[in-house]
């Protein structure tokens, strides 16, 4: 919500999450000291959100933030009401 006070577009917002998502899901699958190229502070973070999910989790955080996106273009549930469900359930 404060993002979105801020002046974040839900999409900006939908984007970033997207793209952690992303990062966490090459980290996950990459063998010790490989860091997929992604910049080293990058995979730092990435590795450590991703010890928290199995990359089955990974998958469905992934496939759910594409879902939300898409509903909102369909004309269905409002981006930031899907972003907002989305953070509360993780």
């Amino acid at each position: 919500q404060q993002a979105i006070v801020a002046g974040l577009a839900p999409e900006e917002l939908c984007g970033t999450l997207f793209w952690q998502v992303k990062n966490m899901a090459l980290i996950k699958t990459a063998k010790p000291g490989d860091d997929r190229g992604l910049k080293p502070f990058v995979a730092q973070k990435a590795r450590g959100f991703a010890k928290n999910y199995t990359p089955t989790e990974i998958a469905d955080l992934s496939r759910t933030l594409t879902g939300i996106f898409h509903e909102d273009h369909r004309g269905g549930e409002p981006m930031n009401i899907g972003l907002e469900k989305f953070i509360l359930n993780l």
